[in-house]
């Protein structure tokens, strides 16, 4: 399956083996508590909603480069147009109409021309719209955007209102769900969906091979009411998580979404 609805806090959040997540824009006919449902390859997405993104780390090529750290040329010239080109593709699907990022769009302050790549690829998008109305786009910090200090000039002109910029202990919400960086419950919230984890698992393949994957990683509502997403970027590290009791979690494959046994 390439996408997986499951309920949050009475909120339906369709995971995307894209490696986002999307909220509807009606909830009214989501799915019940404890109810899921799955999307094969193809849907048509109704337009509208909120998608989610986290740990894009934009400039992190330019970074390492910067540092002295050596890198194949394929990663400082080809990470971050990998990365936009597979954003662009995730708001066109979805034709959402508010993108949030659960922390970190930047890597660090020498990260080279990410932050005008980034503009000119949210003007593409907005261009792309109906009416070429811009959509929202809500920055929630990240630690290492508290580092970048990324100049966002370009990016206000384009947006202006539309354009929410939150500090890093900050958060988004939608009902009951909220969205923030770091993976701690939001107070007031009956769930709280994050980043920063780059979360992963390994799996067993046939012989002794092991796969490296990275997931969404749900905690039970009722014990960690906290969800976190995988890292988006196209050069990021990854995590192994340690998933307990009723966790979810979900494994991205180049064939699409797959829940682990706990």
């Amino acid at each position: 399956m390439h996408a997986q609805s499951v309920s949050l806090a009475g909120v339906t959040v369709w995971l995307r083996s894209d490696r986002t997540a999307w909220l509807p824009p009606d909830q009214a006919g989501g799915v019940a508590d404890g109810a899921a449902g799955h999307a094969p390859a193809g849907t048509e997405w109704p337009g509208g909603g909120t998608l989610l993104v986290a740990d894009v780390h934009l400039g992190k090529a330019h970074q390492f480069s910067a540092l002295g750290v050596p890198l194949p040329a394929s990663a400082r010239s080809g990470a971050d147009g990998d990365t936009l080109a597979r954003l662009a593709a995730a708001l066109h699907a979805t034709a959402a109409r508010r993108l949030v990022v659960l922390g970190d769009l930047f890597h660090g302050p020498q990260g080279g021309d990410s932050p005008a790549r980034f503009a000119r690829a949210m003007a593409a998008w907005a261009a792309g719209r109906p009416g070429g109305l811009p959509a929202e786009l809500v920055l929630i910090g990240g630690n290492h955007d508290t580092r970048a200090r990324a100049d966002l000039s370009a990016l206000q002109g384009l947006l202006g209102e539309r354009l929410i910029c939150l500090p890093e202990e900050g958060h988004w919400r939608h009902g009951l769900l909220a969205c923030a960086h770091h993976p701690e419950p939001v107070a007031g919230a009956g769930y709280t969906l994050s980043g920063h984890l780059h979360p992963c698992v390994h799996v067993q393949a046939p012989g002794r091979d092991r796969l490296r994957l990275p997931c969404f990683w749900l905690g039970d509502a009722g014990v960690r009411p906290v969800g976190v997403l995988p890292a988006f970027g196209a050069f990021t590290g990854m995590h192994p998580i340690r998933p307990a009791g009723a966790d979810q979690v979900w494994a991205v494959t180049p064939q699409g979404l797959h829940r682990l046994p706990a």
